[in-house]
């Protein structure tokens, strides 16, 4: 759709626009002199902002006539502000652009009440607050790019009864996260919550150091919580043990990047089936108390210098049925595929888990994508054998992927392994 003036907003007229996109550092009268083609009077210049090489202000209207007149002059690019260098003698024509100024995007929240839909999604919107959360009819929410949410009006939207169940967030920032961030978690287990799955992921922006850089909460919840994502996540540490204990009928739990110790009880946890624990350290102390009885799949992932003789703890998992899989565990330079599979299948490392790896098949991936680990375990699913074993090799440099197979192993610096051991039939 081409740009068109805008008059009214909300029942506002829109009096007040913001100019921009004149490069140069200008001043009050050479912006005058610069809209002087526009044929308009009766305007004030204010809130000049001179950062970097470019000039922007505002530009206050007195009657609507002068904002058409200003907003039909941009959008036909009759406002020219001379030339814009982008390489070594290298020019392009500049043209300002005049448009609303962003405070008419504040009534944004008053637009979505009464909205009725099953899934909604809001890009870079710097004035959403969150009070909307809760006069909205709508099942899903994405909010990606929203950089001055406020913790404690979704805190008072979540502790209203609405239809809402999911809610992500991706790069959104709350302002006043340190102070409310208990605020919203109290609510998203309140009783008149009905949010069935919550995620945030954001990076630490630069003036608040004591926040956690790739922060993701993922809770999962209907009468009883089902699902729990935890990740990087310092505030949790101190109440981990207070957390776990009141979600008895959790089924799936996710751990990343979390320091777990003694307190980090899950025996009582009788209802857990699926266990994942991510780049989190003394794992032992959690999986000493396993609720073996009900535990049907333990994932561990990380980039450990973990020797086979080490995971002896993971015999009697193991042992009681559960499916093990291990991802990313780092082993010793390999010279050729030859010396690998010797390795991997002579066990020269003598400890009982090694043992299980007799007779293992091996499949060399030196040019998996990304994404590989999750190509693996797709593969992995839809085989029907007790214990299969991948060898990764990865290879430093621009062209790791058009490594042949032979030079692969040879070239690598570290090799990754993942194996799953009693997989389901």
């Amino acid at each position: 759709m081409p740009d068109f003036p805008i008059l009214f907003i909300n029942n506002q007229p829109v009096l007040k626009l913001f100019m921009f996109n004149i490069p140069k550092k200008q001043n009050k009268k050479e912006l005058i002199e610069l809209l002087k083609p526009t044929g308009a009077d009766g305007f004030v210049i204010k809130d000049f902002d001179k950062r970097g090489k470019f000039t922007r202000a505002h530009v206050y209207c007195r009657t609507l006539a002068v904002s058409l007149k200003f907003q039909t002059a941009s959008i036909l690019g009759l406002i020219e502000t001379g030339f814009f260098s982008t390489k070594q003698k290298s020019y392009m024509p500049c043209k300002a652009k005049i448009r609303p100024d962003r405070e008419f995007t504040s009534t944004f929240e008053e637009v979505l009440t009464g909205l009725q839909a099953r899934r909604l999604e809001i890009v870079g919107n710097s004035h959403l607050r969150g009070k909307f959360l809760a006069a909205i009819d709508v099942d899903c929410i994405k909010l990606k790019r929203c950089i001055n949410l406020s913790f404690q009006a979704m805190a008072d939207a979540l502790r209203r009864k609405q239809r809402l169940k999911v809610l992500f967030m991706h790069g959104c920032i709350a302002f006043d996260f340190l102070k409310h961030l208990d605020t919203v978690i109290d609510a998203i287990f309140s009783e008149n919550s009905t949010l069935f799955a919550m995620a945030w992921t954001f990076s630490k922006p630069q003036n608040y150091p004591d926040l956690a850089q790739d922060f993701v909460v993922l809770f999962n919840l209907s009468s009883s919580i089902k699902f729990l994502d935890i990740s990087n996540a310092s505030f949790f540490k101190p109440r981990l043990h207070d957390l776990l204990g009141s979600i008895p009928n959790v089924v799936d739990l996710t751990m990343i990047n979390i320091s777990i110790n003694q307190k980090c009880n899950l025996a009582d946890l009788k209802s857990l089936r699926r266990l994942t624990i991510t780049w989190a350290s003394d794992i032992e102390n959690v999986l000493v108390s396993l609720p073996l009885e009900s535990l049907q799949t333990l994932r561990l992932t990380g980039y450990w210098e973990c020797p086979l003789s080490e995971l002896d703890f993971l015999l009697p998992i193991i042992n009681a049925g559960v499916e093990v899989i291990l991802m990313n565990f780092t082993m010793p330079k390999m010279d050729n595929l030859e010396d690998a599979t010797r390795h991997v299948n002579g066990c020269p490392v003598s400890c009982p888990l090694g043992s299980l790896l007799q007779g293992v098949q091996v499949l060399l991936a030196p040019s998996f994508p990304e994404d590989s680990v999750y190509a693996l375990d797709e593969l992995a699913m839809l085989q029907r054998i007790k214990v299969y074993f991948f060898l990764f090799v990865w290879c430093r440099g621009r062209n790791r992927r058009q490594c042949s197979t032979e030079n692969a192993v040879a070239g690598s610096q570290y090799v990754q392994v993942l194996w799953i051991v009693r997989h389901r039939r």
